[in-house]
């Protein structure tokens, strides 16, 4: 029973799929701002990217997409909801530039190892990203938005120094082994009440697989100790996937003091930042909104505080 639940848990975040349903959010034409179609690559892992640039008129910053775990599009799609897409237009009618890329091997994005790869790999993805950014010449600052592990993504990256501010959107900052017990606790109630994290460090399915291990054991609070540029962190608290108070008081607890820093929390909100009842994966389809607009205006006041 208990590895079945664990697995369930890690299929739960992986595998959602959807018919189509009415997405009110979705950008409509004319835009007031431009898009391009680039790509990027990461030499040393063999892997081309396809992105989408989203240029407003006089951008000076410029924000790299991340998506989170399982392979996705640049859009982040997922149960008819193109979450990437709504925020890249949002911010851009902020002034603030974004590049949102297909993930390695998906999509339009060519080459890199699949089977063998973990989150640092594919924070390598993004940092190939970041350096095309700087490279254009184009943006006075860049930053990155990831969501989920994307968000864990942009702490890995913080800590080496190479982007100029984060965004994380229910972004892990504890291991994966503690964030398993807490979604399989949330998920199943009663039926999970004696599960231990040896059981998730034990499940023989689970150490099969690098991506798993390297979630299970990657301690994010030694890249976030090293972080000097500006942070924002939000996670919704009805959040049962990556647990709000747990990540973001451990990001408080680690994260080096910056006044420019913001770390909230927002009733309601589930794991994709959508009103919810009860935050359960169940709800992520029939759900109507997308992405939250008060927290896509958040984020633009903040960069904008941050950069101006």
């Amino acid at each position: 029973m208990k590895r079945s639940l664990i697995l369930s848990s890690l299929i739960a975040m992986l595998a959602l799929t959807a018919a189509a349903q009415n997405r009110p959010q979705m950008p409509q034409p004319p835009f007031p701002y431009q898009t391009e179609e680039v790509t990027f690559a990461n030499d040393e892992a063999g892997a081309t990217f396809a992105g989408t640039l989203t240029v407003p008129a006089d951008a000076k910053c410029v924000l790299l997409m991340v998506t989170g775990s399982g392979l996705q599009n640049r859009d982040e799609e997922l149960l008819g909801h193109k979450p990437f897409a709504v925020i890249a237009d949002r911010l851009a009618r902020h002034g603030i530039a974004t590049l949102r890329y297909d993930d390695r091997g998906f999509g339009e994005s060519k080459g890199g190892e699949l089977m063998m790869a973990t989150t640092r790999d594919f924070a390598d993805d993004a940092a190939a990203g970041i350096a095309w950014l700087r490279q254009t010449g184009r943006f006075q600052q860049v930053g990155i938005i990831g969501h989920s592990e994307g968000g864990t993504i942009a702490f890995m990256l913080g800590g080496k120094g190479v982007v100029d501010f984060i965004v994380s959107l229910a972004g892990t900052t504890v291991s994966g082994d503690s964030i398993l017990l807490e979604q399989n606790r949330a998920l199943y109630g009663e039926l999970a009440k004696d599960l231990t994290i040896d059981d998730i460090r034990n499940n023989p399915q689970i150490k099969q697989i690098p991506w798993y291990q390297f979630f299970l054991t990657y301690n994010p609070q030694d890249d976030i100790t090293k972080i000097t540029c500006p942070v924002m962190a939000v996670n919704g608290e009805k959040d049962v996937q990556v647990p709000a108070d747990m990540n973001l008081n451990a990001l408080r607890r680690t994260l080096p003091a910056d006044q420019r820093h913001l770390i909230k929390s927002y009733p309601d909100l589930n794991h994709l930042f959508q009103h919810c009842e009860t935050g359960m994966l169940d709800e992520y389809e029939a759900i109507e909104e997308t992405f939250s607009e008060e927290v896509i205006s958040d984020i633009a006041a903040w960069i904008q505080s941050i950069t101006n």
